[in-house]
């Protein structure tokens, strides 16, 4: 199974100049960069069906807890963990973002936790609907 993250190239693009914006902190700029040397950008014609875009829902499974979550990849003002929204910028939004159906993502949130997700399904993802103009940020834009 291919471990390296994808990503679309508007979804690139965007998140660039988010990172870029006055308002983004400084790890934002730190994350993305890292995320974006390993990935394979590609056009959202070529975007994979079971993979993790922009606004992208999906079910996974924590390894460590066995417990079943289900969340979707927004831009920090759309962000509301409490309502399964996980920030793009966060460690778990980088970690999941560009992830495979199959495919576990690690993050660190803090120096002594380390969590493991296996993404079980795509429930939703813009490209693959047909809707790649609900992938926008609405601060971008």
């Amino acid at each position: 199974m291919n471990t390296k993250p994808i990503i679309t190239e508007l979804d690139a693009s965007r998140l660039r100049a988010r990172a870029r914006m006055a308002t983004a902190r400084p790890q934002y700029s730190a994350a993305l960069a890292r995320f974006l040397s390993a990935a394979d950008v590609v056009p959202a014609a070529r975007f994979p069906a079971d993979a993790i875009s922009m606004f992208t829902t999906f079910c996974c499974v924590d390894l460590s807890r066995h417990q079943r979550m289900v969340w979707t990849i927004s831009y920090p003002e759309e962000a509301d963990f409490s309502l399964g929204r996980i920030c793009v910028f966060s460690p778990l939004g980088i970690a999941f973002l560009g992830t495979r159906r199959g495919g576990v993502s690690e993050c660190r949130p803090a120096l002594e936790i380390s969590l493991r997700f296996i993404v079980q399904d795509i429930l939703f993802q813009p490209e693959s609907a047909g809707v790649p103009e609900l992938n926008r940020c609405r601060s971008c834009h």
